[in-house]
């Protein structure tokens, strides 16, 4: 028997416009389920966005 399996990988960097340095990024990888919806990409969005913007250390 044989199966088809979609896995990926998706990367969000914020890029600062005067020194073209990355000041932040968000990734995730996995296996897909179906179709991607609406739904679905909304919530991958407020994902990678739940940590952004980030504290400050101390």
């Amino acid at each position: 028997m044989t199966k088809n399996v979609t896995s990926g990988t998706v990367v969000v960097d914020l890029i600062d416009n005067a020194t073209n340095k990355v000041v932040w990024r968000s990734y995730t990888a996995g296996q897909l389920q179906g179709k991607p919806t609406d739904e679905n990409i909304r919530k991958g969005i407020e994902f990678f966005f739940k940590d952004y913007p980030p504290t400050k250390k101390k």
